[in-house]
């Protein structure tokens, strides 16, 4: 998805999976990447970027349908 810029909703479209199969896959690898990188991924970072907003297609009964993207 991150290569070659693609939603979670084409990618299950091809691969034939629902949007929450896809999704769920993405965040767990998301979240293992951090962790895989040890702390000198933040090498040369001199600025991060915060921006929060909220997700019209999120309806889980855990969230708000709020998420955080941190840049560098």
């Amino acid at each position: 998805m991150a290569i070659d810029k693609a939603t979670a909703a084409v990618v299950a479209r091809e691969l034939g999976r629902c949007w929450d199969t896809v999704n769920s896959v993405a965040v767990a690898a998301t979240e293992a990447l951090p962790l895989a990188a040890g702390p000198a991924r933040l090498d040369g970072v001199q600025v991060i970027g915060l921006d929060v907003h909220e997700w019209a297609h999120v309806f889980v009964a855990s969230g708000d349908g709020f998420v955080t993207v941190i840049t560098d």
